[in-house]
């Protein structure tokens, strides 16, 4: 059960959020709210006219079953979009309690690095407390270095599960060329906070540098593998690309090559029992064995 008090912090933090960001949250209802919510989504993922990332008619749906759709207005433009829905938590039978499955949220690139990403993540938040439902679940790019910093610094949220090639061959302008292995990431939103909570930078020192960039912008791996990791190594921490969506565009070879072995490292490492314990933007990120009991 969520309790009032949780309910009344996390109003008081979306709303703080959202005016420091300088935007309104507001759920979207009319066709009208859903053709521009399309629209905007259609920009940041840069498909054609004529294929919508999610259709108007499917987000009037979603919002007609009681899901989640919202959109940030900075004035009467709208320049987010937040749209998810409900879920049995991953591995629990039925009768589980209800979770809320975050399947995409975008800001458009004009208004991007202006905290709205956050301010639309908090209002989710918020609305799932308010409907007693404590855990969001959602995927990303583990590639994609600001989406991590974003989900494991700045959110706090929890690494599931590694899920190789999940959405299978996308034509977007984003993902089109690339697999799209994603992390499984999930939100306990009874301890969630909105103060930085992972250990960055400092978790880096003593942890063996498995995957590296060499001189010339390549993957450079630790010798033998993730099986090679002996049981003295405890921690581990894999460095990505600043910026991986400019080298797909530059050398899309090179950003397959990086996927390859992300997959390698990142989803070994996790299939073995190790976890994900923070992300640095310069370290990478940071991994600890699992006491074995």
């Amino acid at each position: 059960m969520i309790t009032a008090p949780a309910v009344s912090a996390a109003e008081e933090a979306a709303d703080s959020c959202a005016r420091a960001a300088a935007v309104e949250i507001l759920e979207l209802e009319s066709g009208a709210d859903m053709n521009a919510a399309a629209e905007v989504l259609r920009t940041i993922w840069q498909t054609g006219a004529d294929q919508p990332l999610l259709h108007p008619s499917l987000l009037v749906a979603l919002a007609h079953g009681g899901n989640y759709v919202a959109g940030a207005y900075r004035g009467d433009r709208l320049v987010g979009v937040c749209v998810g829905f409900f879920s049995a938590p991953p591995g629990r039978g039925p009768g589980a309690a209800t979770a809320l499955h975050s399947h995409i949220a975008g800001v458009l690139s004009d208004h991007a690095g202006q905290g709205i990403g956050t301010a639309l993540k908090l209002h989710q938040r918020l609305w799932c407390l308010r409907r007693d439902v404590g855990t969001i679940t959602w995927t990303f790019d583990p590639l994609v270095a600001r989406n991590a910093s974003f989900n494991l610094h700045r959110l706090g949220v929890g690494v599931r599960s590694y899920l190789t090639d999940f959405y299978g061959a996308m034509s977007d302008g984003v993902n089109d060329g690339q697999p799209t292995d994603r992390l499984l990431v999930g939100w306990d939103l009874r301890s969630a906070g909105v103060e930085p909570s992972d250990p960055g930078a400092a978790a880096a020192v003593g942890c063996r540098p498995v995957v590296k960039i060499g001189p010339n912008g390549e993957p450079v791996e630790a010798h033998g593998g993730p099986a090679g990791l002996g049981p003295t190594t405890t921690t581990a921490r894999l460095t990505i690309p600043a910026d991986i969506e400019a080298l797909r565009r530059q050398d899309p070879q090179a950003a397959r090559r990086w996927r390859e072995v992300l997959r390698r490292w990142l989803g070994g490492l996790l299939d073995a029992g190790w976890s994900v314990v923070g992300f640095d933007r310069d370290a990478g990120y940071l991994l600890s064995r699992r006491a074995r009991p």
